[in-house]
């Protein structure tokens, strides 16, 4: 009786892992034909427009001069950090605007106050508001923003709290707008200070050599949350943002082009951010990204069975660029390497061993179609980052498409002085699989074997990327002149006037 319970368990883990491996395949497979799209693109040129920026813009047509609304979401934020970004808002050029920053349940006056001593002195076009016990997170923060937006916005642009923009955003940002007659438009999201972490910066770019620049040519990009402008009539027509996901961005780009609004991506860096600070802030941003763009599928597909057309495959692409799905073969590699002496789970380790190789395969052979210029040593840190992330990754889309609530995490931009959390957990997972090579090497099962210490080389790798950015970190606090710790008084709150205002 017990041997046909572990022979029927065999064959039901067999007939999983072979599911899982065809789910993968067809994600891998969607993300090879983004890579081809994205490689024979034909990019928007470069658009010249002088200091009347806006006047092609579909609102400017309309009768309705230029005006952008800059809305700075933040939360527990490192004050010089967002005071830079401030600092970097002020110098725009060409196009009118205004700046609200709408700092969402910071609990420390010592981290918000000097936000808002930082708004008032650049002067009445910034106003500051300080909220306590939102709701809805990033998400409800801007919707709040749009409900202060001046009545003469034509524009919405989001900027994170760290992107420090360039004089020209909204020149450029309007100008493609306008001659194209889109309704919004996504940047690259590019990082400073990056030179002892360039693997990191290089792996978080490859969404947007690949992905998005798929979606441009598919006309469904999607926006990631800084760096994007909208026009206000498309938000409205929408109902803006939505606390339903924990990525709002996505999430908000699905229904603009179910509503028939168009986007573009301009591949031309407008802004700058900071990585992560170390492999645990990386890890806690992954996290999110993944289990949200896993709530926007669900929900993609669900409004996809209800009739509306929409081009799921491209958006899909984009919203499962992060998947990778090791956990079922970890598995049955551990039951292959220390289990039953059954064939049917030498069969599903074969098979989980053929999942981990083609996902590693795939992506690296991704990786070269869309990095044709970069240094073979630089590709090689992208996979080194993928496969420090590759447990996450395997996790967190579960957690999305269960449909159970996901809590709002805000990637960590404090430069922490203690030891990184390296998540003892995944050291666990890597110990368990590293005990597995070896008797799965001498039952001949080679092709099992290299699965596996595959699999347990995720976690030297955190190790390597968590070492890298802690460096890039410590290396942009002195170049920038920041400290891991608030700083009480970034400005002179008597040097000028401002409109600056706080709301309990």
């Amino acid at each position: 009786m017990i041997d046909i319970i572990v022979q029927a368990a065999g064959a039901a883990l067999l007939v999983l892992v072979m599911l899982n491996l065809l789910a993968l395949a067809a994600i891998k497979l969607m993300h090879v034909a983004s890579a081809r799209t994205a490689q024979h693109a034909r990019p928007i040129p470069p658009i010249a427009v002088p200091t009347a920026t806006a006047t092609a813009t579909p609102s400017a047509q309309a009768g309705r001069p230029p005006f952008v609304s800059i809305h700075v979401p933040t939360h527990d934020e490192p004050p010089r950090i967002v005071a830079a970004t401030l600092d970097s808002l002020a110098r725009l050029r060409g196009v009118p605007f205004e700046v609200i920053v709408l700092d969402n349940n910071t609990p420390d006056p010592a981290t918000w106050q000097p936000l808002q001593r930082a708004a008032e002195a650049l002067g009445p076009n910034f106003r500051f508001f300080h909220f306590r016990n939102m709701p809805g997170a990033k998400a409800g923060a801007l919707n709040i923003a749009l409900g202060m937006t001046d009545e003469r916005a034509t524009h919405v642009a989001v900027v994170d709290a760290d992107y420090q923009v360039q004089p020209d955003f909204l020149v450029r940002a309007l100008g493609a707008l306008g001659a194209t007659g889109a309704d919004y438009v996504q940047f690259p999201q590019a990082y400073r200070g990056t030179e002892r972490a360039r693997g990191v910066a290089a792996e978080l770019r490859d969404f947007f050599d690949t992905h998005a620049r798929a979606g441009h040519v598919e006309r469904c990009v999607l926006p990631t949350g800084t760096l994007s402008v909208f026009s206000v009539d498309a938000l409205h027509e929408v109902g803006a943002w939505s606390p339903q996901t924990v990525t709002e961005d996505a999430e908000l780009g699905t229904r603009l082009v179910a509503a028939g609004r168009r986007g573009i991506y301009l591949d031309e860096i407008a802004g700058e951010g900071v990585l992560p600070t170390d492999f645990a802030g990386l890890r806690m941003q992954r996290e999110r990204w993944i289990a949200g763009n896993a709530q926007t599928l669900r929900q993609l597909l669900a409004r996809r069975r209800r009739g509306v057309r929409l081009p799921v495959i491209a958006m899909a692409a984009q919203l499962t660029a992060w998947v990778t799905s090791w956990t079922l073969p970890a598995i049955a590699l551990v039951l292959a390497a220390w289990g039953p002496s059954q064939a049917v789970y030498d069969q599903a380790g074969l098979v989980a061993a053929v999942t981990v190789l083609l996902s590693l395969g795939v992506v690296a052979q991704r990786l070269f179609i869309t990095t044709g210029g970069r240094p073979l040593g630089e590709v090689r840190d992208m996979l080194a980052v993928k496969l420090a992330l590759a447990w996450t990754s395997s996790t967190a889309w579960l957690a999305g498409f269960s449909g159970r609530p996901i809590r709002f995490a805000r990637t960590p931009k404090w430069l922490s002085l203690g030891a990184s959390d390296m998540a003892l957990g995944q050291l666990a997972i890597c110990g368990v699989m590293a005990a597995c090579v070896l008797p799965l090497a001498v039952m001949g099962h080679w092709l099992q074997a290299l699965a596996a210490a595959c699999m347990a080389m995720s976690w030297p790798a955190a190790l390597w990327v968590d070492l890298s950015l802690r460096a890039s970190a410590r290396q942009r606090d002195a170049a920038e002149g920041s400290s891991p710790v608030p700083v009480e008084g970034i400005v002179d709150p008597q040097a000028h006037g401002g409109g600056a205002r706080s709301a309990a």
